[in-house]
């Protein structure tokens, strides 16, 4: 049997496909014995060197992969070559749930979460070239049973909420809310796979004015301001860029790097947490002033037919794909409207209620004044100003080549300006006319 164990091999890949992106396990395989019946087919402990062992039985340990794939990343191998742990070469210890002989390998840049493929074959060890008639593999009957997955992670997690809502009197209300949870937290109907994946932690408080009230209420004003500040931070329990590399795997590594000052470990884990993390933080402000009930027809004329408008929003964010994105907006408005309480009429054709035939248009009622006029400004602007992140694993020490230039800032900005104007006018009571004036203008160039 220790001949017939080089005779053939058994491997299995793992991956998103066949051929660029998989983890492979192979082990050497031992001949039944001749004959055996089928209880007996399966059973494959044998005498290995002293030791009873389960020669033909596979089992891998998933976390042995991410550690194979950790150490490739340090080594800064080429990932579209095989890297490979075995006996010969152990970076990683198999000695603990793989038999005598077997390996495990990582090509491209699989992941645990996107298993789409698995390959399993036979593979003869001897040389291709070789003219040995005793390398030659005759024939084989191969047969695999129990494919499966045992072992999940079952950790749990836990989750916080707090809500508060406080009422000003009058003067206005202040809503604040707060959510924290933590990977593995989920329903209790939820599955593992339903669960959280992520260490999230959210707030936000807004407050909603009314500063009029601070003001006696004869004078008419009314002048509500609305302001809102939120954040949301999301940490991943693995690594986007490696899939199914916890992030304390890797960032526990930096803390071994013993080429590194205390200084450049602590600077190394924060580049790495930024990457990882999702963070979105926006703040906004919004505020309107406007007055009625004026006894003055000039103030009714003027102040109460007045209103101005005025928004602020400014948002900065950062995401695995994305090192900044920062925003900000303002827009500003003033309009004016005035409606005439009471038509102004006088009767053009008066002279003619005597007259034979057409004195009826004696009664015709002209009014000279219009119904209403408004027109209005609006000026707004936006920025945005966003900057890619690297998808490398590793820095490339050989490219000189500055980030700003692999990864430049690009920005967008608009300025406009437009203007409004409405004009309702009702000549005669069977004729009503409207007029309207839109005018747009891009002040980019400022």
């Amino acid at each position: 049997h220790a001949e017939g164990r080089q005779k053939a091999r058994l491997f299995v890949r793992l991956g998103a496909n066949e051929g660029n992106d998989y983890y492979e396990y192979e082990a050497p395989l031992t001949p039944s014995y001749v004959g055996s019946v089928a209880d007996e087919l399966w059973q494959s402990q044998v005498l290995f060197n002293g030791e009873l062992i389960d020669v033909n039985s596979m089992n891998i340990e998933l976390a042995a992969l991410n550690q194979l794939k950790v150490a490739r990343d340090e080594e800064a191998f080429p990932t579209d070559s095989l890297f490979v742990s075995s006996d010969d070469r152990p970076i990683v210890d198999l000695s603990t749930f793989a038999p005598p002989g077997a390996q495990i390998g990582i090509k491209g840049n699989p992941s645990l979460a996107r298993i789409t493929t698995v390959v399993i074959g036979i593979r003869n060890p001897a040389d291709s070239t070789s003219l040995n008639p005793a390398d030659e593999l005759k024939d084989a009957t191969l047969w695999v049973n129990e494919l499966r997955v045992a072992g999940y992670d079952e950790s749990n997690g836990w989750a916080a909420l707090v809500n508060a809502n406080i009422k000003l009197a009058d003067v206005g209300r202040v809503r604040a809310n707060f959510r924290q949870s933590t990977a593995g937290f989920g329903s209790l109907s939820s599955t593992l796979g339903e669960r959280e994946q992520t260490d999230q932690l959210t707030w936000s408080i807004s407050a909603d004015m009314n500063l009029d009230k601070l003001l006696p209420e004869r004078m008419g004003w009314n002048i509500p301001v609305s302001t809102q500040v939120q954040q949301s931070l999301s940490t991943p329990r693995f690594s986007p860029q490696r899939g199914d590399v916890r992030l304390s795997e890797i960032l526990s590594q930096v803390d071994q790097q013993t080429d590194l000052s205390a200084m450049e470990r602590g600077e190394e884990k924060d580049r790495i947490l930024a990457s990882a993390e999702s963070f979105s933080r926006s703040q906004s402000i919004t505020a309107r002033a406007g007055k009625s009930g004026s006894n003055s027809p000039l103030a009714r004329a003027t102040l109460d037919a007045l209103s101005v408008n005025f928004s602020y929003s400014e948002s900065n964010a950062r995401s695995p794909s994305q090192q900044l994105n920062e925003s900000w907006r303002w827009q500003s408005t003033a309009s004016y409207r005035y409606i005439f309480r009471r038509p102004r009429t006088v009767q053009l054709f008066g002279f003619l209620e005597e007259t034979p035939f057409i004195s009826f248009l004696s009664k015709l009622q002209f009014n000279y004044l219009p119904q209403s006029v408004s027109f209005s400004g609006t000026a707004n602007r936006n920025f945005t100003l966003t900057q890619e992140r690297s998808r490398e694993l590793r820095p490339d020490t050989t490219d000189l080549t500055p980030d700003r230039i692999k990864f430049p800032f690009r920005e967008k900005q608009t300025f406009a300006h437009n203007r409004n104007f409405a004009l309702q006018y009702n000549p005669f009571a069977f004729l009503n006319l409207s007029f309207d004036l839109s005018t747009q203008q891009s002040l980019n160039a400022l």
